[in-house]
C-alpha cells in the first residue's frame, strides 16, 4: 500500500472511518473493501462504518471491523457521528457532492469553506492544491482564504510553505484580455500582501507556469478559480497519470474535525489515500 507524502508524521493510525456510499453495485463495494483490507493490514487497530441508502448487492461475507449503517439521509448520519464521536474521520466516497454540503452546512452552520486536495505528478513529486471545487476560489477573499488555510495545513504536517500562485497568463500577456490582465494584477497583490503578512514563508507569483510546481519544489499550488483548478486536477489525474488522494476541508468549523472528499469515481489509490487522510490530519 502506498501512504501519501506530506502528511504529518505518524507511527500507525487508529479509530473509525466512517464513509459513504452511493453506487451500490458490487465492484464499488469490493473497491471500498479492497482499500480498507490493505489498509487495516498496515494499520490493525482502524475499523470501518459504511454509510447508504440500502444494501444492495452488499456482500455477506465481509472484512472484519467493518459495519453498514443504511439510511434514508446517509450524509446526515455521517456526519452527525463524527460530531458525536462514534468515528474519528469522514471520507465522503461516493455520496453526492450536492447533499454532502447542504448537509455539512446544516450540520456545522458553515458560512465558508474550501478544500485542499492532496496530488500527486506523474513524476511522483507531492504537492497540496486548491480550489478544486467549481464554486471556491472566485474572488481575492477566498483565495487569501485558501492560502493561509495552506499555510496553517502545511505547518501541521511539519512542512515549510512553498507556494505557487497561478494566473490566467503570464505577464507579458496582461494585454490580450481584460480577464488576463486582471487575474495577474489581483493576484501579484495577493502574492505580495501573503509575504508580508507571512515572513517566513516562500510564495510567488508563478504566472501561468503550473510546470513550476516540479521545478521549484512547490508544496502548496493555488488555481486562478474553482474552474481552472477543478480542469487541472481533472487533466492531472484522469490523463495525465497524477494521483489523488483526497481533499481536506479546511475553514474555522473544521478545526478539529477530519472531513476528506474524494471524486465519486476515485479509484482504489484515491480511496486509500482518503481513508488515511481521514485518521492522519
Amino acid at each position: 500500500m502506498h501512504v501519501p507524502k506530506l502528511l504529518p508524521p505518524f507511527e500507525t493510525l487508529s479509530g473509525w472511518i466512517g464513509i459513504g456510499v452511493n453506487n451500490t453495485d458490487s465492484e464499488s463495494w469490493s473497491k471500498i473493501f479492497k482499500a480498507f483490507i490493505d489498509l487495516k493490514a498496515q494499520f490493525p487497530t482502524i475499523s470501518l462504518a459504511i454509510y447508504s441508502k440500502n444494501k444492495a448487492n452488499f456482500p455477506k461475507k465481509t472484512p472484519l471491523d467493518v459495519v453498514l449503517k443504511v439510511s434514508d439521509t446517509p450524509a446526515t448520519v455521517l456526519l452527525q457521528d463524527l460530531k458525536l464521536g462514534t468515528i474519528q474521520g469522514v471520507v465522503r466516497g461516493s455520496l453526492p457532492s450536492s447533499d454532502f454540503l447542504q448537509c455539512l452546512i446544516k450540520e456545522f452552520s458553515v458560512t465558508s469553506f474550501c478544500r485542499i486536495a492532496l496530488l500527486e505528478s506523474a513524476s511522483g513529486h507531492s504537492f497540496w492544491f486548491a480550489p478544486v471545487g467549481i464554486d471556491e476560489g472566485n474572488s481575492y477573499q477566498a483565495r487569501k482564504q485558501i492560502i493561509e488555510e495552506s499555510i496553517i495545513l502545511l505547518e501541521k504536517c511539519h512542512l515549510t510553505p512553498n507556494i505557487g500562485v497561478l494566473s490566467k497568463g503570464r505577464v507579458g500577456d496582461a494585454k490580450r484580455g481584460g480577464f488576463i490582465m486582471d487575474s495577474l494584477a489581483s493576484n501579484q497583490t495577493l502574492v505580495e500582501e501573503i509575504a508580508r503578512k507571512y515572513p517566513n514563508i516562500s510564495i510567488a507569483h508563478d504566472e501561468i507556469l503550473l510546470e513550476n510546481v516540479v521545478s521549484q519544489k512547490r508544496n502548496f499550488i493555488l488555481a486562478p478559480d474553482g474552474v481552472s483548478g477543478n480542469l487541472i486536477y481533472r487533466t492531472l489525474v484522469h490523463l495525465g497519470q497524477g494521483k489523488a488522494y483526497g481533499a481536506i476541508y479546511c475553514g474555522i468549523p473544521f478545526k478539529n474535525l477530519k472531513i476528506i472528499d474524494t471524486s465519486r469515481v476515485g479509484n482504489l489509490e484515491e480511496i486509500e489515500g482518503a481513508m488515511i487522510l481521514a485518521l492522519a490530519m
